[in-house]
C-alpha cells in the first residue's frame, strides 16, 4: 500500500464528495445515494445539473454511489473530494 504522512485521505477513511450529473434528479434520490444532499441548478440556462454532495464511509461506498449511477445511465460530468489532501 502506498501511503503518504502528507495527504489524509485514504481507500477506507471517510471523506465529503461532490459528483456533477447531467439533468436533474428529484430530490429521492438522495436515499439512493447514501443521503448526499442534491441541488439542482441551470435551469435558466438550458443546461440543467445535478450536484450532490455528502459523506461516505470509504471509496468503497463512494463506488457504490458511481455504480448506482452508472447502471441508471446517468453520465458523470464530475466527482471530485472535497477534504484537504
Amino acid at each position: 500500500m502506498i501511503a503518504s504522512r502528507t495527504c489524509p485521505l485514504a481507500v477506507h477513511s471517510p471523506a465529503s464528495y461532490r459528483i456533477l450529473v447531467p439533468g436533474h434528479l428529484s430530490a429521492d434520490w438522495s436515499e439512493r445515494i447514501g443521503g448526499m444532499t442534491i441541488t439542482r441548478h441551470g435551469r435558466s440556462t438550458g443546461r440543467p445539473t445535478t450536484e450532490m454532495v455528502g459523506r461516505v464511509a470509504d471509496q468503497a461506498a463512494l463506488l457504490g454511489v458511481l455504480e448506482q449511477l452508472y447502471a441508471l445511465g446517468v453520465p458523470l460530468l464530475r466527482v471530485e473530494c472535497l477534504d484537504k489532501q
